[in-house]
This record gives structure tokens, sequence and C-alpha cells, in this order.
């Protein structure tokens, strides 16, 4: 007996021990049968212990274990008419069909600030029993590159910073849209204006006046 695992409603196949975003059905298919016939069995289990006792058909996809998540094990033999037993196979599902969370985005600035901006994500983590987060779980360009490390520094004003984070499944969770906007390095200028006081002629700096002088400063 064969068995293919596919993703619920899909022909898209998933390998034993193979991280799967969607839960799973099962097509159990019988070879080489004597004229006594076969039927199949299968349980499922999260020991991979467990005796194979509910009957499936051959052929016709078993879709009664397509709402399961995590890790568990479906367990199959063939019996034929004549009373031989096939060996006992096992399939490893691992399923894990949310997203990770986080607790939070700090480091953007409410206040203005002269300084670099560092973005960190803060508490990700994924559901009970899932993948788990990917070692470069993070990115901070929509999904474009990926990173280990839960920061990001900013030289300046950026605008559409899209946070995400993965696990190893590959369910993403997205940041709703950051924007930097009270990052200010420039340096303030001033120049200072003189006029005579009478004529309102500007006099230069260093330069001898015979009249008392106004100043207009000016950033």
């Amino acid at each position: 007996v064969t068995m293919v695992a596919t993703k619920k409603g899909t022909t898209t196949a998933v390998a034993s021990n193979t991280w799967s975003t969607s839960t799973l059905e099962y097509t159990f298919t019988s070879h080489d049968v004597g004229a006594s016939g076969a039927t199949i069995y299968y349980c499922k289990d999260t020991a991979n212990t467990c005796n194979p006792t509910t009957v499936a058909t051959s052929g016709v996809k078993v879709t009664e274990l397509n709402t399961l998540e995590d890790t568990y094990y479906v367990r199959y033999k063939v019996v034929s008419g004549g009373g031989y037993t096939s060996a006992t196979s096992s399939y490893t599902a691992k399923v894990d069909i949310k997203a990770p969370t986080i607790t939070g985005v700090s480091g953007n600035p409410t206040a203005w600030t002269n300084q670099n901006v560092t973005l960190t994500v803060n508490g990700a983590t994924d559901n009970a029993g899932g993948s788990g987060l990917q070692a470069s779980a993070y990115s901070f360009d929509n999904g474009a590159t990926w990173q280990t490390d839960n920061t990001k520094t900013y030289t300046g004003n950026t605008s559409n910073i899209i946070i995400k984070v993965r696990d190893i499944a590959g369910n993403v969770y997205t940041h709703s849209t950051i924007n930097i906007t009270k990052v200010d390095k420039s340096e303030p200028t001033v120049t200072i204006t003189a006029t005579k006081k009478t004529a309102g002629t500007a006099v230069s700096s260093g330069t001898w006046s015979n009249q008392s002088l106004n100043f207009k400063l000016t950033s």
C-alpha cells in the first residue's frame, strides 16, 4: 500500500516530515492485490504507536484528518482477504498554518532627534506546536531581504517601512507600515544684516560707519 499526503483541497503533495502551511488529506492505494482482495487500514496519533483499524478506500482521498495541526503520525497497513498483513508504514505530518506574532515594534521617535533611529521587533514567537521562527526570521523591506537580527538602524527619515516575521513553515506576519519622520541632522544657520540707522544702507562686517546701526537676524 502507498499513501500520498496533499494539502487540503489540492493535489499538492507534501513529503513526510515536511512542514506544511495547510492541513493535510491522505490518499491510500493498494497494489498487487490478489484474488482475495485487500483492505486498507489507517490510524493517527502523536506517539507513532497506534494500530491501524480505520478502513480507507483505495484511491479515495481521506478528508477526516484535514483539521489537524502541529505534529502527528498517520500509520497504515493493508490486509488481504487471505489473511496476509503488510508491515505498518508511518507518515510524519507537520502542520503549521498560523503566522508568528510579535508584541510590538519600538524605537520610532515621537520627538525630534539628531541621532540615528533603531527599530526593534519585540516578542516575536511562533504558535505552540508550530514550526518555530526561521533562523533569518526578520525583514524590514517587505520581504525583499531577510536577517537574523530583530533590529535595523536608519540614519534619517524613512517612509513606508514594512516589517515581516516568518516561521520555518513559511507563514509570515506583516506589521503595519512605519514612517520615521522625526530625524533632523541639519545644523541650523543664521545670518546677520547691519544697516545704517537713518540711511538704511547695508554696512559690511568690519567696515566703519558714520551712523549707528540696526541689526536683523535671519535663520
